[in-house]
């Protein structure tokens, strides 16, 4: 898994290396870090295959999720802003996130998908149904105080 997962991306072993090597928060740029979100919802889709990879774009999404959190709300506003994204991908991961930490702002995102049908339909359907039941946890994790 070395290398970069493209465009200037980070790799797993980087994401790795940087958790043991005192990494510095805010050392990814804002910009950067979006890309790497976009990029990775993107090519993940509903599911990539092989299933590894899917795992590894999940990763990357986790990562840039936690290098915008480091830069306070300027990074929160940033991947909020991608509830606007062209990407049904992009926007309905960011709704999830948004909503699992407490974040209503993506719930009418995730209804607009449900209303579309289809994998993401489902998927939106499913992620508002934890929700309302009170049993969805944001899926990169929480952040460390509540911005909400």
């Amino acid at each position: 898994m070395g290398g970069s997962f493209g465009c200037g991306l980070l790799s797993l072993r980087d994401m790795d290396d940087r958790r043991t090597t005192g990494y510095a928060p805010g050392a990814v740029k804002l910009a950067d870090a979006i890309s790497q979100f976009r990029q990775a919802a993107i090519e993940k889709g509903d599911f990539a295959e092989p299933a590894n990879r899917d795992h590894t774009l999940f990763a990357a999404m986790a990562e840039a999720w936690r290098a915008l959190e480091e830069h306070g709300a300027d990074g929160h506003a940033a991947f909020r802003g991608l509830l606007a994204d062209q990407s049904a991908h992009v926007r309905s991961w960011v709704a999830a996130q948004l909503l699992g930490d407490g974040d209503t702002s993506g719930v009418t995102v995730l209804e607009a998908e449900a209303a579309l049908g289809g994998i993401g339909g489902f998927a939106a359907e499913m992620v508002l149904k934890e929700w309302r039941e009170g049993r969805l946890a944001p899926p990169f994790g929480r952040v460390p105080h509540s911005r909400v």
